[in-house]
């Protein structure tokens, strides 16, 4: 991370965000929300776009909203098994 990163994190989550410990260090399973090389190449986010990938094709055939929200709910679980979706913040 840039050095004007202070390592703080937050979780948001459907029901709104959450703070995290101000010493959280995301996983590798972690997919990290932000823009750049540092995020585009966490393992987690490789991970993340391995697996939507794998998705896509079945996605793009889904005829209707709730197959379509079902291949969705199966990515995010996919990732919330052994990581989440964190954002990191300056500050």
């Amino acid at each position: 991370m840039p050095a004007s990163f202070v390592p703080r994190a937050c979780l948001s989550t459907h029901q709104g965000r959450n703070d995290l410990p101000i010493d959280f260090q995301p996983s590798n399973y972690d997919v990290i929300c932000g823009r750049g090389k540092k995020f585009y190449n966490h393992f987690g986010n490789k991970l993340f776009r391995k697996t939507v990938a794998l998705h896509l094709e079945e996605y793009s055939k889904a005829s209707t909203k709730l197959d379509k929200s079902i291949i969705v709910s199966t990515i995010l679980h996919s990732v919330r098994s052994k990581g989440d979706f964190v954002k990191l913040e300056q500050g």
